[in-house]
């Protein structure tokens, strides 16, 4: 939405894209960042669940128990990835493997449940398919070897013991390569649109 001007500097154009990052940041935002933030710490073995702020610890025991209950093998925690082939760039909160060697990618999301259960938003798969892509590589999604989740932790509904309301919405690896591909149309779609292509920066 916001491509470098004319002659800008590299610095003052990221400079400038951290200010409208922020820029209208309200406390749901924040209250998401220090979710992943706790998720991260925790996955990165740096902290237990109990080292976690308080305050946080409702949102992420659920998460991790539930991380801690597939036995999964982590690759990666909060990693940037880059698709230079289709112009876009990511992080990706959890990539790993299943105790069947499955390769997974997982994206948590803070959200208000308001007593409904979550269907992804507008948006959601595609962005799921695109961090897999990125990661594990586009032959593995095309050849339907990627699975992927959407972790939804509720900001508004919580048990009897005050942890909050966790939702997975997991998409197969047919899915994913579906998703994958209307991602790669909607990114031509948008560049030309916008007429701007995000891969001349490497040229």
């Amino acid at each position: 939405q916001h491509p470098p001007h004319k002659g800008e500097d590299v610095r003052d154009f990221i400079k400038r894209m951290k200010a409208l990052t922020w820029r209208n940041s309200g406390g749901a935002a924040q209250l998401g960042s220090k979710i992943h933030d706790a998720l991260e710490s925790v996955l990165k073995g740096n902290k237990k669940v109990e080292d976690v702020d308080p305050s946080l610890q409702k949102y992420v025991a659920p998460a991790i128990r539930y991380i801690d209950s597939m036995n999964f093998d982590i690759l990666a925690v909060e990693k940037v990835v880059v698709n230079p082939t289709e112009g876009y760039a990511g992080t990706v909160d959890l990539a790993c493997t299943n105790s069947r060697g499955n390769k997974l990618l997982i994206d948590w999301k803070t959200t208000k449940f308001k007593g409904r259960k979550i269907t992804p938003f507008s948006g959601q798969p595609e962005q799921i398919a695109a961090y897999c892509t990125a990661f594990f590589g586009e032959k593995a999604v095309l050849d339907q070897k990627v699975y992927g989740a959407n972790c939804y932790i509720a900001t508004d509904q919580f048990d009897e013991n005050g942890e909050s309301s966790f939702q997975v919405v997991s998409y197969s690896p047919s899915e994913i390569a579906h998703h994958w591909e209307t991602f790669k149309l909607t990114c031509e779609l948008w560049r030309r649109t916008e007429k701007y292509d995000p891969r001349s920066l490497n040229q």
